[in-house]
């Protein structure tokens, strides 16, 4: 049968049917409560197969190893024999269960592409050193995904990308250039503390709540960025004062801006900076803040 992946496809047929187990669709490998959540051991020995015919297929491979278009269980990544050195193409796959790369995974290769495929549980890419290229262009990830603490050496590439639930990269670190041009970002996503030592790409980017609170942005591109509509994402929806967390994240932005002497980029920040602004002073008492607040008035007539 006819994959997509380049490997398998090239097999003889009856090698083919050692692996065809791992391109077999898993949504019947596990039943789901009403929270959503899911129950994987009905199918233990299923997934222990599966694992068994997924390290076969890696031996047979070099260089690159091709795990495109595969359906992968419910399973620990750390159980997959890659040898030092090899660039993994996971291209097209869909990972139906929780996933966390911790630990040892990112240190073996040189390059990973995850281009196209689908997250659909939690995934833990916190607190790694990625060491080479690596590239999630147009990856779905349908529940929270976490990049904290982690730190990228080489060009990242999330062009393209949607993060369906919240997403974190608070204190992570980009040596090199990285792309969002294009992501979106449907709930919450956290810069926090993040460094970005190279130019970053946010352009036409779709965001919900966004925060960027003690990042450095001098290097960023923020044009044309616009709000996450639910209802209809091919027209997303001009940003407000909702789709920025706090007032130091707008006014970053602005900053941002300013020095580019981009005056009309600038005002649109500096006007929900003051909206922000204004709520603070509110949430902290009128009466106690009303000469604040009723500066913060005149600031916004005034731009």
């Amino acid at each position: 049968m006819k994959t997509g992946n380049d490997f398998y496809d090239k097999l003889p047929k009856e090698e083919q049917e050692q692996y065809t187990i791992l391109f077999e669709d898993k949504s019947g490998w596990y039943t789901e409560d009403g929270n959503g959540e899911k129950d994987w051991s009905g199918s233990e020995d299923k997934i222990k197969q599966f694992d068994e015919s997924c390290n076969k297929f890696i031996k047979l491979q070099n260089n690159p190893i091709y795990l495109s278009f595969l359906h992968f269980p419910s399973v620990d990544i750390k159980n997959y024999n890659f040898e030092k050195n090899r660039e993994i193409i996971f291209c097209n796959s869909i990972f139906y269960g929780e996933i966390d790369f911790h630990s040892g995974f990112t240190k073996y290769i040189q390059e990973t592409n995850f281009e196209n495929a689908i997250f659909k549980e939690k995934v833990d890419f916190g607190e790694y050193t990625f060491g080479h290229k690596i590239s999630f262009k147009s990856t779905t990830f349908k529940k929270d995904v976490n990049f904290k603490l982690s730190n990228f050496t080489r060009y990242i590439n999330f062009r393209s990308t949607t993060f369906n639930k919240d997403v974190n990269f608070d204190e992570a670190n980009f040596e090199n250039k990285v792309s969002f041009w294009g992501a979106i970002f449907a709930d919450e996503a956290h810069f926090d503390s993040t460094v970005f030592k190279q130019a970053f790409n946010f352009t036409k980017t779709q965001i919900t709540n966004i925060t960027f609170v003690n990042s450095d942005i001098k290097n960023g591109n923020f044009l044309y960025i616009s709000a996450y509509n639910k209802d209809n994402p091919k027209n997303p929806k001009p940003l407000t004062k909702g789709n920025l967390k706090n007032k130091e994240s707008a006014r970053l932005i602005k900053d941002h801006f300013e020095k580019q002497n981009n005056i009309i980029e600038a005002n649109k920040y500096f006007r929900i900076e003051q909206d922000k602004y204004l709520e603070e002073l509110i949430n902290d008492g009128y009466w106690k803040n009303k000469g604040d607040i009723a500066v913060v008035f005149l600031n916004k007539i005034i731009s």
